[in-house]
């Protein structure tokens, strides 16, 4: 991606991440809707006198527009595309959890336009306070997308799933009937994988069993290492007690 002239313009646009580059300049970690996840640089964005400064927000769909031979473009022009989705507190934490699950998950560069609808509807949800039930929709999606689907309608023999049975899930080939092995693993009924399959998640039990599992899935694919968000999202539940 370097050496050839790219410019973008007004592309539909979310901030995921921002950290500072110089006195006056931030680098950009932006999900777009046609290039997919990159960084960007915003030169001046600190001097009392720059307009861009109070736009570049998370949460706000912007329309941005950049351009660049390197791997770091250049922030040329950036407008507010609608009204930015206001969190709760609670909200906003789970917000910052699907943006790290996108810098941590999606190569640079790599298209993923339907991704990035299903992101801001999930955005919109947060800001409805809708929270559990879209996050572990959004994981599975987010998943999806990279090429690892949840398998949840037959186990690793390629029989049905059965909603009255328990089953192990192996994150690398997915549900195995309790009676079959004996694993280390966490359980999930048959119910709970075949709710999540038709995206059915009103049962607390179901939920909670969902969550255990997706659990599971994103720290395989995170490589066991841990996420930042999801440290402060318990330091607030906890405070919020």
């Amino acid at each position: 991606m370097s050496g050839l002239l790219m410019r973008a313009e007004k592309e539909n646009a979310f901030i995921l991440h921002q950290r500072a580059y110089s006195e006056t300049s931030i680098i950009l970690d932006i999900f777009s809707e046609n290039f997919g996840r990159l960084s960007i640089i915003a030169k001046g964005i600190k001097k009392q006198n720059s307009k861009k400064g109070s736009v570049l927000q998370q949460f706000q769909p912007l329309l941005l527009s950049w351009a660049g031979k390197s791997e770091l473009k250049t922030l040329t022009a950036a407008e507010p595309d609608s009204d930015m989705f206001v969190m709760s507190p609670g909200s906003m934490y789970c917000g910052f959890y699907i943006n790290e699950l996108i810098v941590r998950l999606l190569h640079q560069h790599d298209p993923h336009p339907e991704l990035f609808i299903y992101y801001k509807d999930t955005l919109k949800q947060l800001s409805q306070g809708i929270t559990e039930k879209v996050l572990r929709l959004f994981e599975k999606y987010l998943l999806i997308e990279i090429g690892y689907g949840v398998i949840l309608d037959h186990d690793i023999n390629n029989n049905k799933i059965n909603e009255d049975k328990e089953y192990y899930y192996v994150p690398e080939s997915g549900p195995v009937k309790t009676e079959e092995v004996n694993l280390e693993k966490p359980k999930i009924s048959g119910k709970s994988l075949l709710a999540f399959a038709h995206e059915n998640l009103d049962d607390k039990d179901v939920l909670a069993e969902i969550k255990a599992l997706m659990r599971v899935l994103i720290r395989e694919q995170l490589g066991g290492k841990p996420l930042h968000s999801r440290k402060l999202m318990n330091n607030y539940i906890s405070l919020s007690r």
